[in-house]
């Protein structure tokens, strides 16, 4: 199965979604999937990139970081949050992995993808406090009827 995991967030930056990401990615990758993390995060020191902006991490998955050529190379430039969703949704995958928290501009935007491509959304925070911004972006997207399979890291958090 191809996967992509979408997420805001991803290594060398260190946390609890960057973990998860890449815990969930590797043991995917050794149950013989075909995964890739698609992140805004910026590149490690010293890694190299491979064709274009294809990379791989130490353990041999494929990184794709769209933001890394840009001039303004952060989650919340919206040429990446495009970018990354673009490469979500004409990467041939079976299934979209998205990573979501309270500011994860990217995630949302790939949330959408779920009228396209089977998508699963896993919420890493709490984010009850935001509902009325939540609300609002459902207004103008309509995320919250796509048919997305949410999920959450924990009871909490659900």
């Amino acid at each position: 199965m191809r996967i992509a995991h979408l997420t805001d967030y991803y290594l060398p930056r260190l946390g609890g979604v960057e973990m998860h990401v890449h815990d969930l990615a590797t043991r995917q990758q050794e149950a013989g999937h075909d995964v890739t993390v698609i992140t805004s995060s910026a590149r490690p020191a010293g890694l190299r990139r491979r064709d274009g902006a294809v990379q791989e991490d130490g353990n041999g998955l494929r990184v794709l970081r769209p933001t890394e050529r840009m001039a303004f190379p952060t989650t919340l430039n919206p040429g990446g949050i495009v970018a990354g969703r673009r490469l979500a949704r004409y990467g041939k995958y079976d299934v979209v992995h998205v990573h979501a928290g309270p500011f994860t501009p990217l995630a949302v935007a790939g949330a959408t993808l779920a009228s396209r491509i089977p998508t699963v959304v896993t919420v890493h925070s709490l984010i009850s406090y935001m509902e009325p911004a939540f609300r609002v972006l459902d207004a103008a997207t309509g995320w919250s009827a796509l048919p997305a399979v949410w999920t959450a890291v924990s009871d909490t958090a659900a």
